[in-house]
């Protein structure tokens, strides 16, 4: 978790290949065991809220590293519209 995070505060590609492990672990973990570590037997929907924080933070991540490769490698649109 931590080195995708990273990664993306660093505006690197490679934070999508990090949250994309990250997310093929915890999704298989899920589903293997069927639970998060004992977190049903706390809260009975953990598995689709933990299921759900693994696919929306893969297309958050997604987002950030398609905006910031767009921010620094230059929008062909936005370069040939110069003034």
């Amino acid at each position: 978790f931590v080195y995708a995070l990273t990664e993306l505060m660093d505006r690197r590609a490679w934070a999508f290949f990090w949250e994309l492990l990250k997310c093929f672990f915890g999704l298989y973990t899920l589903s293997s065991t069927g639970d998060w570590f004992g977190a049903v037997s706390l809260f009975q929907f953990a598995i689709p809220v933990v299921g759900a924080y693994f696919i929306l933070s893969l297309a958050i991540t997604s987002l950030f590293v398609y905006k910031h490769y767009q921010e620094d490698h230059g929008d062909g649109l936005k370069a040939r519209q110069t003034v």
